[in-house]
């Protein structure tokens, strides 16, 4: 009797301890996703290069989002990633004033985690990863032409027309996602290096 409730214990408290570091563990993770999101916005506004071509931001911001999203398991990984980038954006550090961009980031993380999940069932391919971070990061300049069509935003502050942002923000955020596959790539390369599988 005393050595069942003694191993009855024992896995209570085992199991205990398990759940506990898996909360740890989510909880850092969660932690990582937002500070790279953060780590994003501070790289944006640290290159704001005056060029006639919007969305070029979306390379490096791209390519840091699918990283997180591919490199974590939970299902939010995207969105979490994106409320750093909006959290940044409303402190308005850096010189973010646009009152509609925190609010297009948390879309855009929602998104992107949607996309995510049904791009399983295909296959997560390298072409298919990139087109999910093309489709995603257009939806800025669509978002804004939405907002700007219902008198939200000045329609002078949607730039160069309404298919040369859509098309140029394509392009980065297809680029953004090839760019973000190529890093994790690199590192599954090293990582099987460095731990070669006994033949």
């Amino acid at each position: 009797m005393n050595m069942n409730t003694n191993t009855i214990s024992l896995l209570k408290g085992t199991l205990s301890r398990s759940i506990k570091n898996e909360k740890a563990l989510t909880i850092l993770e969660a932690l990582i996703l937002f500070s790279l999101g953060v780590l994003a916005m501070v790289i944006h506004a640290k290159l704001r290069i005056p060029m006639q071509l919007p969305g070029r931001q979306g390379l490096i911001f791209i390519a840091l989002l699918i990283v997180g999203r591919r490199a974590s398991d939970l299902p939010f990984a995207g969105s979490l990633f994106c409320a750093g980038a909006a959290g940044m954006q409303l402190t308005g550090v850096f010189g973010f004033h646009d009152p509609f961009l925190p609010f297009i980031y948390f879309l855009l993380g929602f998104w992107i985690d949607t996309l995510y999940s049904f791009s399983d069932r295909f296959g997560r391919t390298t072409l298919l990863v990139s087109l999910l971070g093309a489709l995603s990061w257009v939806m800025i300049p669509l978002i804004r032409l939405v907002l700007s069509g219902f008198g939200a935003i000045p329609i002078q502050s949607v730039k160069f027309g309404p298919l040369y942002p859509i098309f140029t923000h394509l392009v980065f955020g297809f680029a953004g996602g090839l760019l973000g596959v190529s890093i994790l790539k690199i590192f599954e390369r090293k990582q099987n290096y460095s731990n070669p599988s006994p033949n």
